[in-house]
């Protein structure tokens, strides 16, 4: 098959045209993207497969103190730059946005918590929005002394995405020495460390059926103790924007029950042996006084009027 001059022409047109429309919905695009983050409030930065940093908006002048190109990632604070690489590479692979928490420094040294929501691009890369969340933090550190005042109970706050976004206690502890930090963490990923397989399968019902709007509690066995599960949803009016999970060591608890239940047993068997000892003794005393009334009947009437007024009184 050949093709004349004047129809390969037409066919290079048609490409051009097609490329320059592309072209146009590009920078379009790039142009409406770049409007929303610079009139957002939130620090928008947008990063390659590498984490390098190919645009970071205004706000972070707002919120940092640097003016662009400097963007979030480059001021954390250096206890959180693993914590936060960790995040990204989650970030990359996740088909859901990732949320993290961490801290960075300030154009004026000071030390302030980001939270970022790190959504995946299909060009390879993410796009971050960061906000000032430090006034929720102090909230959240006095949450955790309230929790670790509980020593007995731990709690786990998680979104829509099944992901941690606040957790304290025992359990959480107990993770933290495995996982580092759980924020941001799948509740899968945090807890297949703790609950064998049919315990999480268990979990992740009750995880979704909060997020559905309804409670439920169960008890299972854990590391040599007993703990009571409690799902909860978290409301903002008549939306469900949340799940609460609380979990409470309940060993004492039923190890005094499980005592007071043999005890309770154990008084119950002895009070059925006393009512047998008191049938039997009751039945051996009455045999004597039936034979000893007998007698006395048959003295009376055979020695009646041969004794005297006393023996007969007393007959």
């Amino acid at each position: 098959m050949s093709f004349t001059v004047a129809e390969l022409l037409m066919v290079l047109l048609v490409l051009v045209l097609a490329v320059l429309f592309l072209v146009r919905r590009l920078v379009r695009s790039e142009a409406r993207f770049r409007m929303l983050a610079e009139n957002s409030g939130d620090v928008v930065c947008l990063h390659d497969s590498h984490g390098q940093c190919q645009y970071v908006s205004p706000s972070v002048m707002r919120v940092l103190g640097y003016k662009p190109p400097s963007c979030p990632a480059q001021h954390v604070h250096k206890d959180d730059k693993q914590h936060l690489e960790r995040v990204f590479h989650l970030a990359l692979h996740s088909k859901e946005p990732v949320r993290c928490t961490f801290r960075a420094h300030t154009a004026t040294g000071d030390l302030i918590w980001l939270e970022s929501l790190m959504r995946p691009i299909p060009e390879g890369g993410i796009i971050a929005t960061s906000r000032d969340v430090t006034d929720r933090k102090q909230v959240e550190d006095l949450y955790r002394i309230l929790a670790d005042s509980l020593p007995k109970n731990s709690f786990v706050l998680y979104d829509r995405g099944l992901r941690v976004m606040l957790a304290a206690g025992p359990l959480v502890r107990m993770n933290e020495s495995l996982l580092g930090k759980v924020e941001g963490r799948h509740l899968m990923e945090v807890f297949k460390h703790l609950f064998d397989r049919e315990q999480l399968a268990e979990a992740d019902q009750f995880w979704s059926g909060a997020l559905e709007g309804r409670s439920s509690s169960t008890e299972i066995p854990l590391r040599g103790s007993i703990y009571q599960l409690q799902h909860v949803p978290v409301l903002d009016g008549a939306e469900v924007i949340a799940g609460l999970m609380v979990a409470t060591n309940v060993t004492e608890d039923r190890s005094r029950e499980a005592a007071l239940q043999d005890r309770t047993e154990e008084l119950e068997r002895s009070n059925r042996d006393l009512e047998q000892f008191a049938d039997i003794a009751s039945h051996e005393l009455k045999t004597p006084l039936r034979h000893i009334s007998g007698f006395a009947d048959i003295l009376a009437e055979e020695h009646e009027g041969l004794l005297s007024n006393d023996a007969d009184m007393c007959i």
